[in-house]
């Protein structure tokens, strides 16, 4: 059997017509208005629009006295067929032939028929078709399926053909008036705008689904606060999280209020308040707020801000997280930092005394002995006679190697502590160190110093003496450098030097690497006299290290230990 053949035997079968009525007269107008009020009302009062399909369809069929009338459904197939509609509601009169669950087109002329008539619906028109006057082959089509004529109005959901109402009369070639299809328009409005809400339910439900499992499964407070009405919905598990019964947790904010930190509360009260000013759509804060236990828990509050037509804050939709254990480990490793830093600055506080005590014997010691050994050999040199020409020689020679001797023994122990920072200060340890650094290299140095008395502890000033000495060794070791320009400022009550040169500019990645272990000493001596450093690639080329540092009192280093009690509390 051939496929055209197989498609033929599944034509629907001729109508078998079993009605008493012969003749079938237009029911009055205030019928079919009634009739389209009732199904309006049925819309309405179902919980879907399927519920009420049915009885729309058998109400709206009998009064337009006609045949069958069906929805038809885009739906997919196995073949993908972009044509395809099933019929998923009908109602027929007595003796008229069912296609509930059809799926059209089925046979090559219906694939033909259907896909005029598809190009016609996407663009919202209504398709009205009469047997005795249609075209050839959609007569043929029409008289496979034994109808008349028939009316295929579209059904528009957000602007996308969904289906179509489809009108049928089997039994004669029915005449359509403008009122007929402007009815029938109106049906089809009714249906798209109810299977339009049911989707819009339909999304709802999903959406409140899907609301409702995650605020079960997320370790967050869930709420929706009414800013305006001042009512607000909880999740479920913030009962487990806070400790209260969701009784004691009343629908308004005082409840959240009331164990907000008295220290946090103003604060974050002053951000909601500033909400409508700012009109950003998102607020976010960290405050303390009271456990059922008496302890405060460290939350982290998240919500999205929604406005009404007046910009005013309506709804605040969001979530309280618990990361209390966060902000404690935060603290325990900056306890731990800071155990670092101290002993950090006692081993550079060590090494300090270290290289001022060796700079020191270096000094006296060794250069006194090498003192007395230059007398002795003077000495020796005016005993030398001239008929001794070879020896005076010697002992010439062996005096000028101890007095460059005592030149490199005087240039290590000032290398190891310049005696001028306890001498004289700071400010002329730095100017005697870029002395010392432009005749030693080919960089030509500038100071411009802004400072009439600088005056700081010994402890700060060595720090900035060290990152001063490091930096400009990093110039001459990497920089290609021809300038280096040294200001030294005071801002308010904070020191600020600038260490900057004209080379080939820090590479991006080297400024915060773990391996630049340089950058790193200069960092910590900066955080241990409680200053900051800066250190970035100029845009021009070169390289700025810029070193902060409070010209105040040294404040001692904050018990951290103390500072987690008192957050608990």
């Amino acid at each position: 059997m051939s496929v055209q053949s197989e498609r033929n035997q599944s034509v629907i079968p001729p109508v078998t017509f079993i009605n008493k009525h012969s003749t079938r007269g237009p029911l009055p107008t205030l019928s079919v208005v009634q009739a389209i009020n009732e199904a309006a009302q049925l819309f309405l009062k179902a919980d879907s629009w399927e519920y009420a399909a049915n009885e729309v369809l058998t109400s709206i069929g009998r009064v337009f006295n006609i045949s069958r009338i069906s929805i038809l459904k885009k739906t997919t197939t196995a073949n993908h067929d972009p044509l395809a509609m099933r019929c998923i509601y009908e109602w027929a009169d007595e003796g008229v032939t069912k296609v509930l669950g059809q799926i059209a087109p089925r046979t090559i002329m219906e694939e033909k028929v259907y896909e005029a008539w598809i190009h016609e619906l996407n663009q919202g028109k209504t398709i009205k078709r009469n047997i005795s006057s249609t075209e050839k082959l959609e007569k043929a089509y029409l008289d496979t399926i034994h109808v008349q004529s028939m009316v295929a109005c579209p059904l528009m959901v957000r602007q996308t053909l969904w289906g179509s109402l489809l009108f049928e009369e089997c039994r004669h070639d029915r005449p359509w008036s403008e009122g007929n299809l402007e009815t029938m328009n109106m049906v089809a409005t009714l249906f798209a705008s109810a299977i339009e809400g049911g989707l819009m339910v339909q999304q709802l439900k999903e959406t409140e689904s899907r609301f409702q499992i995650v605020s079960r499964a997320t370790n967050d407070s869930v709420y929706d606060w009414d800013m305006q009405a001042d009512t607000i919905w909880r999740s479920p598990n913030t009962e487990m999280i806070f400790g209260y019964r969701m009784t004691e947790i009343n629908g308004n904010a005082q409840w959240w209020q009331k164990h907000i930190h008295p220290a946090d509360k103003s604060r974050v009260l002053d951000e909601l308040i500033n909400l409508n000013r700012s009109g950003n759509g998102f607020w976010s804060s960290e405050y303390r707020f009271r456990h059922a236990s008496g302890q405060y828990m460290h939350i982290l509050d998240r919500a999205y801000v929604a406005y009404d037509t007046n910009n005013e804050p309506k709804r605040l939709i969001g979530s309280m997280l618990d990361i209390t254990k966060v902000k404690k480990n935060e603290i325990e490793l900056e306890l731990s930092r800071d155990r670092l830093r101290r002993l950090a600055l006692h081993s550079q506080m060590i090494r300090e005394e270290e290289r001022k005590h060796l700079s020191r014997e270096l000094h006296d010691e060794f250069a006194q002995i090498l003192t007395g050994i230059k007398y002795n050999l003077e000495w020796l040199k005016s005993k030398v006679t001239n008929e001794n020409a070879d020896i005076m020689e010697c002992v010439t020679e062996t005096s000028e190697v101890v007095s460059n001797t005592m030149e490199k023994v005087k240039e290590i122990a000032m290398a190891l502590r310049p005696s001028i920072i306890d001498d004289v200060g700071l400010l002329e340890a730095i100017k005697w160190q870029l002395s010392k650094f432009q005749d030693m290299s080919c960089c030509r140095c500038v100071l411009e110093n802004q400072i009439d008395d600088l005056k700081m502890d010994n402890e700060s000033e060595i720090a900035i003496f060290r990152i001063l000495q490091e930096s400009l060794a990093n110039v001459a070791r990497h920089a290609k450098a021809d300038l280096v320009e040294i200001t030294l400022q005071q801002h308010e009550q904070e020191l600020i030097l600038q260490v900057k040169d004209n080379g080939i500019g820090i590479p991006e990645f080297l400024i915060d690497s773990a391996d630049s272990i340089g950058l790193l000493g200069m960092r910590e001596r900066a955080s241990a006299i409680g200053g900051t450093l800066d250190i970035h690639r100029l845009t021009h080329g070169g390289t700025a290290v810029v070193l902060k540092v409070s010209l105040q009192a040294p404040k001692p280093h904050m018990d951290l230990r103390l500072k987690l009690k008192e957050q608990q509390h």
